[in-house]
C-alpha cells in the first residue's frame, strides 16, 4: 500500500503534465490520453491509503494540472476538457483501487470500458476540432498599411495587393506549432496557387535572433515553396497585433482582415479546411 503523502502528490502532479507536453506536443488526441491515462494510474496509487479523504486525494493529486490549464489556456475553453479528464480520471482510479481485484463486478468492468470510450471519443474527435475551431476568429476591419520584402528580394507592399484575397502567417523558425503547420500551409498555398486572386506570404517575424539566412535556409532544406517575406524588426507583426505564433490573417479584396488563426492543433487538418473555406467564400464574393 502506498501511503499518501500530500507533497509528493503534488509534484507527481506537476511532473505529469511537464512530461506529458514534452511527449505529445501540440497533438491534443495524445495530450488528452496520456492525461486520462497517467490520473487514472495516480489515482490507482494512492488509492489504498485511508488516511486522507477521497476527495482531498484527488484535489492533491490534479491540484497542479487544473491550475496551470486554468492560468495558460484561460481563453480557450475546449480546454478546460483537460483538467476535467484528469479529475474525472483520477477519481475513477481512486475507487477502481480500493476495489481491484478482490471487490470487482461486473458492472465496475463495464464503467470501466464506458469511460475508456468516452475518452477515447472525446480525445482522438471531440477535443481537437473544439481547440482548433477556438483558434479561428472572424473580424471585421481595415487591415493596416504594411511593405514587406521577400527572400527573393522583392518589395511587397499592401497597396498592390487590392483586389486580392491575401493570406499572411507569421512565423519563426523556433516556433515548433509554426512548424507543425507547414505542411498544411503548403497544401493551402499548392491549391490556389494558380489563381491570380489569392496572395499567400509567410511572414517570417525576426523574434528571437531570427535572421533572413536562416529563414531561407530552413525552406529550402524541406522543400516548401510558398512566398517568404522577413518582418525586420518584427514592425509588420506588431502592426496586426500579433503576439504569438503562428498567427494567420486573411484579408478579403478591400484590403479588410476578415479572420485570424493563432495557434495550431497537430493532425486534425481543419486548418487547411477553415482557411480554404474561408478564401473560397471571400472570392465568391468578388464575383
Amino acid at each position: 500500500m502506498q501511503k499518501f503523502r500530500p507533497l509528493f502528490a503534488l509534484l507527481l502532479g506537476l511532473l505529469v503534465p511537464f512530461f506529458m507536453f514534452l511527449l505529445t506536443g501540440t497533438s491534443m488526441r495524445f495530450v488528452f490520453l496520456l492525461a486520462a491515462a497517467a490520473y487514472f494510474a495516480l489515482g490507482m496509487f494512492f488509492s489504498r491509503d485511508a488516511s486522507y479523504s477521497f476527495w482531498g486525494k484527488g484535489v492533491f493529486i490534479t491540484g497542479p494540472f487544473v491550475v496551470l490549464i486554468l492560468l495558460f489556456a484561460w481563453n480557450r475553453w475546449p480546454l478546460y476538457l483537460l483538467p476535467l479528464a484528469a479529475l474525472a480520471s483520477t477519481y475513477w482510479g481512486l475507487y477502481f483501487g480500493r476495489l481491484w481485484p478482490a471487490k470487482m463486478r461486473f458492472w465496475h468492468i463495464f464503467l470501466t470500458g464506458v469511460w475508456l470510450l468516452a475518452v477515447v471519443e472525446i480525445g482522438f474527435f471531440l477535443l481537437p476540432r473544439l481547440v482548433e475551431r477556438s483558434l479561428t476568429k472572424t473580424e471585421n476591419t481595415p487591415a493596416p498599411e504594411f511593405e514587406l520584402q521577400t527572400l527573393d528580394s522583392l518589395v511587397v507592399k499592401s497597396s498592390d495587393l487590392r483586389g486580392k484575397v491575401v493570406v499572411l502567417d507569421f512565423w519563426a523558425t523556433w516556433c515548433g506549432p509554426c512548424l507543425k503547420q507547414f505542411p498544411e500551409l503548403q497544401q493551402l498555398y499548392d491549391k490556389f496557387a494558380q489563381d491570380p486572386r489569392v496572395v499567400f506570404l509567410a511572414v517570417n517575424t525576426s523574434w528571437g535572433k531570427e535572421t533572413p539566412e536562416k529563414a531561407r535556409q530552413f525552406i529550402e532544406s524541406n522543400g516548401y515553396t510558398f512566398p517568404v517575406a522577413f518582418d525586420t524588426g518584427g514592425q509588420v507583426a506588431a502592426k496586426f497585433g500579433v503576439r504569438s505564433i503562428p498567427h494567420t490573417v486573411v484579408i478579403d479584396t478591400q484590403g479588410v482582415i476578415r479572420l485570424r488563426h493563432v495557434g495550431f492543433v497537430e493532425s486534425t487538418g481543419d486548418f487547411f479546411r477553415d482557411m480554404s473555406a474561408q478564401i473560397e467564400a471571400l472570392l465568391q464574393q468578388k464575383e
